[in-house]
Formats: C-alpha cells, structure tokens, sequence
C-alpha cells in the first residue's frame, strides 16, 4: 500500500481500508488544497496577480495524488521525505478551481452517506461491546469522536487493531504520517453540516440503546420480584420485628453512603414514619429506575 510510509505505527494490509482510504485521501487533499486553499497545503500567496506567477501547495506522499495533480498540470518540483511540494501557474490554478469544485461536491454527495452508514454500524457494535475502551471499535470511536469534537483532526501514537482500522476507513477517516512515529487523523467530512450529522447519529442510536437497556433492566427487576415474592408463598403469621430491625440496619448501613441509593433510603425512612402515624396500611409507588438505575443487583 503506497499510501503509507515506512514509520508508520502498524501493516495496513486490509482490503476495504486499501480500496476506500486513497480515494478518500485524495478528494480529502483536493478538497482543502484546491477548493478551500487550506494553508496547510497552501505556501503562502503568490508576489503578484500576474497569471504566469506561481503557487505552490505541499501535500503528503501518494502515488494515487501525484497522478491526480500531474493530470490537472500541477508540477512536482521535489520530494522532501514523505512531502511533495508543487507549483502550478495561478492562472492556471484558478481555471482549474472552476472544474474541481463540482467534482469534489459530487465525491461528497455519493460518499457521505455510506461513511454515514459506516459510522451508525460502529457507534451501534460500541454500544454493545462489553469493552468500550479497548475493543477495536473502541479504539475507533475514540479516533472519530476525537476528531469529532478538535475539529475534523486529532493525533494518535496507539497500534490499532485491525478491524478497528476498517471501522474508521468505513467512517470516513483517513491517516496521514506525523511526526514521532504518530498518526495524524482526518475527518474527511468535517463540515459543520456533516459534523452535525454525525452528532445527530451519536444521539439517536444512543437513545435507542438506553431505551433497550431499561427495558431488559425491568424485566430482570420483574424476575427477581417474582422470584423472591411468588404467589403461593407461605408468610409467617407473626413478624419478629428485632429480626426485620436488624436486617434494615444492615441495609441502610451498607447503602447509606452510595448517592445512587440515598433517594430511596430517605423515602423509606419517611414512608415507615407515615406508617407509625396511621391507622392506615400505606401504598408506595415507585418508579422502576429506583432499583434499575442505581446500587447494582445486589441492591
């Protein structure tokens, strides 16, 4: 794989990452180097207005790049490690402008929305993986939403597991060499309108998830109700009360300090007064987040 260079951190030798990744890395680099004139791949501005004056862009290493800008009449003037500088006349360069702003928002029409989808199958296996953090899709989400949220960028020294880097090649990221053996990630679609997207993705699926969630925790709250109350079960026909008075200690003690379990522990205390007070048997409604949102099972 000619994109990357001999520092970098681990072998890319996947399939889709191959496929997708130097396409996307040169639309990404035509996008900020041609259409917005990015200054990390614009040198300076030229001396004068004059059409035969020269521009001169720097990009990273790829032979795919360098057969997309010889093509459009960009001159390769040399190779300084991973770095090729070029130069192209500024009349030149602005006539070609023209014809590239379309393609690029063409590349971007059809290629968002299957990063898009690439993205909500990553963020939907994170959700269910039993090891957010260091899972390959942990490993990739951490990269997205890192550069998510710095702008479209964000920098790693971490060896990726494979199948990690297939999730972010799917979501739309690309990998340029930095400096110290590092990554340098890039969002390709780091538009505030796609950003935006991906965010609304983020909340939606995460929505779904927690839905699904509390509703397995109800059901097994459900379980453990019958189980420990089932209906042909034989009560004692007296309480001994130092019996209950020693065991609510134990559970106030052992509950008192976690704050997840304080709500239910003050509206106890409060219920039990109300009831030494009344001639009445008391009716307690809870909601089920009570037990299902706080203190764990053994709560």
């Amino acid at each position: 794989n000619h994109f990357f260079v001999s520092n970098f951190p681990c072998a890319y030798s996947l399939s889709l990452w191959n496929k997708m990744k130097d396409r996307d890395m040169i639309y990404l680099v035509v996008d900020r180097m041609i259409v917005q004139e990015h200054p990390d791949y614009k040198q300076g501005e030229p001396a004068s207005a004059d059409p035969e004056a020269d521009i001169c862009f720097r990009t990273d290493r790829n032979e795919g790049l360098v057969s997309y800008l010889r093509a459009r009449q960009f001159r390769k003037e040399y190779v300084e490690g991973g770095t090729v500088v070029w130069s192209i006349k500024q009349g030149k360069f602005r006539q070609l402008k023209t014809l590239v702003e379309p393609e690029v928002a063409r590349w971007k029409a059809e290629r968002f929305p299957e990063a898009l989808r690439g993205f909500e199958g990553l963020y939907q296996r994170w959700l269910e993986s039993e090891d957010q953090e260091r899972s390959p899709e942990g490993q990739a989400m951490n990269i997205v939403t890192g550069a998510i949220n710095q702008g479209g960028s964000t920098v790693t020294s971490d060896k990726l597991d494979p199948t990690a880097l297939e999730y972010l090649a799917a979501s739309g990221m690309v990998g340029f060499p930095h400096p110290g053996g590092q990554v340098r990630w890039e969002l390709v679609f780091s538009t505030p309108q796609f950003v935006k997207q991906y965010q609304d993705t983020c909340t939606r699926l995460r929505a779904a998830h927690h839905r699904k969630q509390a509703w397995l925790a109800v059901e097994k709250l459900r379980a453990t109700l019958i189980e420990a109350f089932p209906d042909d079960a034989e009560y004692p026909s007296e309480l001994n009360f130092e019996e209950i008075r020693h065991r609510l200690r134990e559970f106030v003690q052992k509950y008192r300090t976690q704050c997840g379990c304080s709500g239910f522990l003050c509206g106890l205390r409060l219920c039990l007064q109300r009831q030494l007070s009344s001639q009445r048997c008391l009716l307690w409604s809870l909601q089920n987040d009570v037990f299902t949102q706080s203190g764990g099972p053994a709560f």
